[in-house]
């Protein structure tokens, strides 16, 4: 079966973070194998759900000399949630929405989703994106699009 894949939208500043790992908690609560993707260069999508812990960015993994094991890519978080951190981009192509592409185009070539077999995976997508028609993540099979506009909440009183 294909994990379910959602994609978190919106301009800096609105919340997709937290909203994105409260998902990937809920859902593992619910017992389900859940990857966050974190596409921001400061590499901070996972810090709610790993605490202190500091992930490996995907491209300090791809920099290393010796090859070691993919899963060393994935820091392990609340309940079992993986978390990728992508960072820094891998090239300077001047566009951070195709450096995001890339990436992920990557972590999928080394084969590091299908070695930790995730049911969903949550990608958190950074709020400055530029060229957004050079990341296409319906090519990946996003199943799910969900744009985050707001932090603001309204209290009603009676």
């Amino acid at each position: 079966m294909m994990a379910k894949q959602i994609a978190l939208y919106g301009k800096g500043g609105v919340g997709k973070t937290t909203i994105a790992a409260n998902l990937a908690a809920a859902l593992a609560v619910g017992g389900t194998r859940v990857l966050l993707i974190g596409c921001s260069p400061t590499a901070d999508s996972s810090h709610l759900l790993i605490g202190e812990k500091v992930p490996v960015t995907l491209h300090s993994f791809i920099r290393k000399k010796e090859k070691t094991d993919l899963l060393e890519l994935i820091t392990a978080g609340y309940l079992g949630v993986g978390c990728i951190e992508i960072g820094e981009p891998l090239d300077s192509c001047g566009c951070s929405s195709r450096s995001i592409a890339a990436a992920i185009d990557k972590i999928h070539e080394i084969e590091v989703i299908e070695s930790f077999a995730p049911d969903f995976i949550i990608y958190d997508m950074p709020g400055d994106l530029g060229c957004l028609s050079e990341l296409a993540l319906e090519k990946r099979g996003v199943d799910l699009s969900l744009i985050v506009s707001s932090v603001r909440f309204k209290i009603c009183s009676s």
